[in-house]
């Protein structure tokens, strides 16, 4: 179920809403939660796209407590995702246990979406499972 709430300077969205479509068809994990966002950083560029992913069964459902955050892959421009120049599409990748710990903990990329969510900057474009959104609400 896909849900609309309260948007912020959010780009791209058309494309995000393909990139979620594909990632929705994937066969070894099953796409919970897609949130599009603005994690509010002043180093990155403006045109920066954020998209937060949470995957039943990403990394076999484990906590990397060693590593202290999610996994994050940026891409510069794509024939398939065309950005401006020095722009990047930041892909935040967990796991729903990872998820968990990680706001428990205040990882940084965990406190960066709760504040996102806080200030309305930020959109649901797939959830499985409101239980996950809700934990960052709470």
């Amino acid at each position: 179920m896909t849900q609309q709430v309260q948007r912020s300077e959010l780009r791209r969205t058309d494309e995000i809403r393909q990139l979620i479509s594909a990632h929705r068809e994937l066969e070894d994990e099953t796409l919970l939660l897609a949130v599009q966002f603005e994690p509010g950083r002043e180093s990155d560029s403006p045109d920066d796209v954020y998209l937060f992913e949470v995957y039943d069964g990403y990394h076999h459902n484990i906590v990397d407590r060693e590593r202290g955050d999610f996994t994050d892959i940026s891409y510069g421009s794509t024939d398939a995702f065309p950005l401006p120049r020095d722009a990047y599409l930041h892909i935040i990748l967990t796991n729903p246990i990872e998820f968990i710990e990680g706001l428990r903990s205040g990882w940084k990329l965990a406190s960066e979406l709760k504040g996102a969510v806080n200030r309305g900057a930020y959109e649901i474009l797939h959830e499985e499972n409101n239980s996950l959104i809700e934990a960052v609400r709470g």
